[in-house]
């Protein structure tokens, strides 16, 4: 029994003199590009996933360090944080990817990794949000990444891209302002040119015109007004028949005017002609005559 249990703490102890150690994790931001270095005591089984939002490093027989903790990384475009996962024998490092930038741009993150070998083992990871730079800033960024990881070439073509590009930005930006100033100042000068003779003449027959059509239009409505007033008045006139405006009581006394009416039937005047001579009632006269035989007998 004690063989047994001394065998089980030899081999332990083996087992833990042979195991990998995570030293240190360090990183260093470079704008779009963050450089991630892993330091381990000899080179480990690991292997690498890549996802959407992360990247994950399995090392196999290793354990880390005490002083290694989790950490948020502030203020990159690059990443959000380190995390990471022990399990018996194995450490399992997960970096977050910031995704913001990835929806903007619509590029996902490129990953390339390096092994260094010396004292002590380091696996590199080089995170690029983009692979295109087109900005001066971007520009820059790769110039300082390659400076620093001893590219000179590299450095010397993306400076050089970079500076030609800000150039042209400040020239563009000198022309918007040059234009800008023109168009204020042309603006200014019509603003504050005086009007020639012609423009004077035709603004003021323009008001000419515009009161004689404002007089002419309230005369139109004036007349109008007028007219309709005219018709109404006249419509509401009652109409009288002609022979209404003749007096029917004659001239005369009535004594007077029957010797007339017996002249005038002697004389072959029929009771209708004597009563419009007379302007006397039709049937005055035919009282005045009394029986009219003959002028019945006329009729018939």
């Amino acid at each position: 029994m004690k063989k047994t249990f001394l065998f089980i703490i030899l081999l332990s102890l083996l087992t833990l003199l042979e195991a990998n150690f995570l030293i240190d994790v360090y990183h260093k931001d470079y704008g779009v590009i963050d450089r991630i270095v892993l330091v381990l005591a000899t080179k480990p089984q690991y292997s690498i996933l890549k996802h959407e939002g992360d990247i994950q490093i399995n090392f196999s027989n290793c354990r880390k360090d005490a002083t290694i903790q989790n950490m948020k990384v502030p203020n990159s475009e690059v990443l959000q944080g380190f995390y990471y996962l022990i399990a018996k024998d194995k450490v399992m490092v997960i970096i977050t990817i910031n995704q913001a930038r990835q929806l903007i741009t619509g590029e996902r993150y490129q990953l390339e990794t390096m092994e260094l070998k010396g004292e002590v083992f380091k696996l590199v990871l080089d995170i690029f949000t983009t692979k295109n730079p087109k900005t001066v800033e971007e520009l820059k960024s790769f110039a300082n990444f390659y400076e620093m990881t001893d590219k000179k070439d590299l450095a010397a073509e993306y400076k050089s891209i970079a500076e030609k590009l800000e150039a042209e930005q400040v020239i563009l930006v000198q022309e918007d302002s040059s234009l800008k100033t023109k168009i204020t100042t042309e603006k200014l000068i019509q603003v504050f040119k005086p009007p020639t003779f012609f423009e004077t003449l035709k603004s003021i027959m323009s008001k000419k015109m515009l009161i004689i059509l404002s007089l002419g239009i309230i005369l139109i409505i004036v007349m109008i007004f007028l007219l309709i007033s005219v018709l109404k008045k006249k419509e509401s006139e009652p109409e009288f028949e002609e022979k209404s405006l003749r007096s029917t009581v004659g001239f005369g006394k009535e004594k007077f005017q029957k010797k007339i009416v017996m002249k005038l039937a002697e004389n072959g005047w029929n009771s209708e002609e004597i009563a419009k001579e007379m302007e006397l009632l039709l049937e005055d006269v035919h009282r005045m005559r009394g029986s009219d035989f003959e002028e019945d007998l006329e009729r018939i």
